[in-house]
């Protein structure tokens, strides 16, 4: 699976939100992460993106948000 934050190809047990895969560091980074943070913005657009997609996407939007999160 791909990771819709990090875009790297991990298995683990990571999470799925709105059939978008989120890895174990990146949950971990998205729970504990501060407004105030340098990559707070990183993860709140992500998740902002699975949202306006969720259920209009296709499967492999998972690919196109992981490339879109890393800019």
């Amino acid at each position: 699976m791909i990771c819709a934050f990090c875009g790297e190809k991990i298995i683990d047990d990571g999470l799925f939100v709105l059939g978008n895969y989120i890895c174990a560091l990146c949950e971990s980074k998205l729970v504990t992460i501060k407004a105030n943070d340098t990559n707070y913005d990183f993860y709140k657009s992500g998740l902002k993106k699975m949202w306006r997609c969720a259920g209009a996407c296709s499967p492999s939007a998972e690919i196109i948000l992981a490339s879109l999160a890393r800019r």
